[in-house]
């Protein structure tokens, strides 16, 4: 069974911080978070999501991720080659969270276009 993780935003919330300080310290290096993917997945472990690392580009292969098509705040923006955690109000991302900082939508989307949206599922394992 796969249950939809929409409860991540409640998780989220308060990690944000970490996005509006860029003096925190990562346990990775601005080279290896070129493309997002530690950002996030440093995020989503810390509030118990956890999944195999993967690389921005690799997302869609990721059991632990379904795309959707209207995101919620806490799933993830996805570009063939970044990724960052979106930000809704109002039903609409306004917003992503990268390492660096919170990025407007209209920043993020002139670089690199319209993302595809995906969000954490929590796998069942049991029979």
């Amino acid at each position: 069974m796969r249950m939809i993780a929409s409860f991540i935003l409640i998780l989220l919330l308060p990690l944000s911080s970490f996005a509006a300080d860029p003096a925190r310290m990562f346990p990775f290096t601005q080279v290896e978070n070129q493309d997002g993917s530690k950002y996030v997945w440093f995020l989503y472990d810390k509030t118990g999501h956890k999944y195999d690392y993967v690389p921005a580009k690799d997302l869609p292969k990721s059991a632990h991720f379904e795309e959707v098509t209207v995101p919620q705040a806490g799933d993830v923006a996805w570009w063939p080659g970044f990724m960052a955690i979106v930000n809704v109000n109002g039903g609409k991302p306004v917003a992503y969270l990268t390492a660096e900082n919170e990025r407007s939508v209209d920043d993020l989307e002139s670089l690199y276009g319209k993302p595809r949206f995906y969000r954490y599922l929590v796998l069942d394992h049991t029979p």
